[in-house]
């Protein structure tokens, strides 16, 4: 049987933050879900409420993010990076959507969520780490 799992959750990838780890939790449920359906013959525009489901929830974590790290007294300039990143993130989201819809290849979408969430994990938390008090 192949392997159904996408992106595997690990130790490394521990924030060490009970709310922020639960999320990331469901965001790679969220894509294994996808990259599931995917591999089963699903087409992009069949995974579209799937694909609304992870746009939402991307959104409801950077907020929570931003949240924890409003309560923590992070700097302005430090917190509008973060709304940047999330508002790009979207946008360069529905970009891979549409191409991946209109090309019939789902496997764009899994390759840059597969990106992404290595540069979520890595370099955007690694800016946040020092502001969140464990």
């Amino acid at each position: 049987m192949p392997d159904l799992l996408f992106i595997k959750w690990s130790e490394e990838d521990h924030f060490d933050h009970p709310i922020i780890d639960e999320q990331h939790r469901g965001l790679i449920a969220t894509i294994n879900s996808l990259y599931y359906f995917i591999q089963n013959g699903w087409s992009i525009s069949d995974l579209r409420h799937t694909i609304l489901m992870l746009e939402q929830y991307v959104i409801f974590h950077l907020k929570t993010e931003e949240s924890i790290l409003l309560d923590q007294g992070i700097p302005d300039k430090e917190l509008e990076v973060i709304k940047n990143y999330g508002e790009e993130f979207l946008r360069e989201l529905k970009i891979v959507v549409t191409n991946a819809v209109a090309h019939k290849e789902p496997n764009e979408l899994t390759s840059y969520l597969a990106k992404w969430w290595l540069g979520h994990k890595s370099e955007f938390h690694d800016k946040l780490v020092k502001y969140i008090k464990h």
